[in-house]
């Protein structure tokens, strides 16, 4: 618990750090800006995901291989779950804002919340079936279950972040709207033609060719 929670403040700082450095204005070294700073954060948080799924399919398989009844603290259980009620709260509003800005740092930060959401309610799914059914093996295979629903989650986080750094194109919905705004302001020009797009966090670049008339 206190290095899961050493992890969420050092995932914050880096977040914190990312969404800060990207909104410098572009200059000589970087004139394109800072944005994809917030593209390494989130993928040092999806690694992060992983390492902690990893680490629970670790627990799982020791505790398949030697399954005991857990305990089980009510105290404890009780303030596990208002912690947790709180991270999905926070987890939701850094993911709904995150999309809305168009922030990775954000939304992988609030996704990396949301895992220890999930591995929570797991956790104490799990000990509620093995109290009921007395079949201690089930805690492990539960955690083994999110383990990898997490694993996926921070493989989309990593995904969509190695995207960002290789100049993804936009969506095509929006490839087709800059092409509709293009062609409707392109005021003596014959054409645009050769549009290519990229997105770096908030910020869409946008570079084409147009044939003038003489």
């Amino acid at each position: 618990m206190r290095s899961e929670s050493i992890v969420n403040v050092v995932t914050a700082i880096v977040a914190l750090i990312a969404v800060r450095l990207a909104q410098k204005p572009a200059d000589a070294a970087l004139p394109y800006g800072y944005h994809k700073a917030e593209y390494f954060s989130a993928v040092i948080v999806g690694v992060m995901i992983i390492v902690a799924a990893i680490l629970i399919v670790r627990e799982a398989y020791f505790g398949l291989m030697a399954p005991e009844m857990p305990d089980a603290p009510v105290q404890g259980l009780m303030i596990s779950g208002v912690a947790t009620a709180i991270n999905l709260v926070w987890a939701y509003v850094l993911i709904r804002y995150g999309r809305k800005v168009r922030s990775p740092a954000l939304e992988a930060d609030g996704k990396h919340l949301m895992t220890d959401v999930i591995s929570t309610i797991g956790v104490l799914v799990g000990l509620v079936l093995v109290f009921t059914t007395g079949f201690a093996p089930l805690d492990s295979i539960l955690a083994g279950s999110v383990a990898l629903n997490i694993l996926w989650s921070g493989w989309g986080v990593i995904r969509d972040s190695v995207g960002g750094l290789m100049d993804v194109a936009v969506p095509p919905e929006t490839q087709k709207l800059i092409r509709e705004v293009i062609a409707g302001n392109a005021e003596g020009a014959i054409e645009a033609h050769d549009i290519r797009t990229r997105q770096a966090g908030k910020m869409t670049f946008i570079d084409f060719h147009r044939w003038c008339r003489d």
